[in-house]
């Protein structure tokens, strides 16, 4: 078995696909130590990237609380319930499917403000649509009460179902996973794909079919997700108020204390799943294969838990220095402020995730949390290139000094020890 560093920058590299499709492995040497910036980038998710994106989440559902229960249907909170999921699912199909058209609206402005512009107009209107949604589905939710077996109800029929459909790491959040700003990024939003009408030969009808499909799950997937949320967040708040009393700073120090553990435990166990299933699991070994499958599902439970606790700590810190029932200039500027932040330091996009389907055998393992690990790769990537540039790609996903289409032996790289 190789070790463990090696098998994390075989993963890595993957992951941001800077292999060349039909190399196999890596040669790396010594002085390339990967495990240091992961954990920078676990820790930067949980002190800095948690709390940024934590407080947009949070002014924007106070605002859309103030906007649509107001102005929607004010005296029919049932309607206004269902108007919220109807916007919301509106707005997020199309920011799935429409965006072509942004892309091709800006082919000739890559470096203009006009490229700026629509860019990040769509990383908004992709926030705002995700976050209607998530109001009213999360009040239709609310509906059938709020204790610890209402929670548990949705906790497990939304996991059960999303591990049937194969996407149980859309649950993942900060810290664990932060999407890094790239150009083919700001322009897409993650979702489910049935059948990818792009690589098949159908006629036009069942291209639409299967388009209209794709928008069916990705909605009903959004759903499940925010369910999963639901039933965490409910039996946590269920718990809290027994040992340490609702609204207090000890509830919210708790939150975030089970958040900080359980997303350490997940981020250190997946090394060791990796150790054991290994970058290239056989997907014609049954073993192989429900190993890889039960592995996921433990990654994909834990950090839901650690994604939902941390943002449901941080959420109630804010609550007690920034009151949730006015909407103030403060809060505004809070959120301002925080967007801006997670645009300086190019991660907006991970505001609209999206839906994220599970890893097969041979597929990424890791959770994608990439953020100096991303720049970091860059030195490894000049490297590779100089050794072999027939195997390596760019952090793009383009040959550097090869064409990708060139056909090399799927040769394995001996690893330095």
């Amino acid at each position: 078995m190789k070790p463990l560093s090696a098998l994390v920058l075989i993963d890595v590299a993957k992951s941001l696909h800077i292999i060349h499709p039909h190399a196999k492995e890596l040669a790396v040497d010594e002085s390339f130590s990967i495990i240091t910036p992961l954990v920078i980038d676990f820790i930067l998710g949980q002190v800095v990237f948690g709390p940024l994106i934590t407080t947009c989440w949070r002014g924007a559902w106070i605002g859309f609380n103030l906007l649509l229960d107001n102005h929607l249907f004010p005296n029919h909170p049932d309607l206004n319930t269902a108007g919220c999921v109807i916007l919301g699912v509106s707005g997020i199909n199309l920011m799935t499917y429409v965006p072509a058209l942004f892309h091709y609206f800006c082919e000739d402005f890559k470096s203009g403000w006009v490229f700026f512009a629509l860019s990040r107009t769509f990383t908004i209107l992709a926030f705002g649509s995700g976050m209607i949604l998530w109001k009213g589905w999360w009040d239709v939710c609310s509906m059938s009460g709020a204790s610890w077996n209402q929670g548990l109800a949705f906790l497990g029929v939304g996991m059960v179902i999303m591990m049937c459909l194969g996407n149980s790491r859309s649950n993942i959040g900060f810290p664990l996973a932060i999407r890094v700003d790239s150009r083919d990024k700001y322009f897409h939003l993650n979702g489910f794909t049935l059948l990818d009408p792009k690589t098949t030969e159908f006629s036009n009808q069942w291209v639409f079919l299967f388009t209209v499909i794709n928008l069916i799950l990705t909605t009903f997937s959004e759903v499940l997700v925010i369910s999963c949320w639901f039933g965490v967040w409910t039996i946590e708040d269920s718990l809290s108020a027994s040992w340490v009393g609702s609204g207090s700073l000890g509830e919210a120090f708790a939150s975030c204390c089970i958040g900080v553990s359980v997303a350490t435990l997940t981020f250190s166990v997946q090394f060791w799943f990796l150790q054991v299933l290994g970058p290239t699991s056989n997907e014609n070994d049954i073993r192989s294969a429900v190993l890889h499958f039960c592995a996921n599902q433990v990654l994909a439970s834990l950090g839901l838990v650690a994604t939902v606790s941390n943002l449901r700590g941080i959420w109630y810190l804010l609550d007690l220095i920034l009151p949730e029932d006015t909407f103030s200039w403060t809060l505004l500027g809070s959120f301002v402020l925080a967007f801006s932040s997670l645009e300086l330091l190019g991660i907006a996009t991970t505001l609209h995730g999206g839906i994220i389907q599970d890893p097969k055998p041979g597929d990424p393992f890791l959770i994608h949390g990439f953020y100096t690990t991303y720049f970091y790769m860059n030195k490894l990537k000049f490297q590779c290139n100089s050794k072999n540039p027939e195997l390596y790609l760019d952090l793009n996903g383009r040959a550097p000094l090869a064409s990708s289409d060139t056909e090399t032996p799927m040769t394995e790289i001996p690893i330095k020890p």
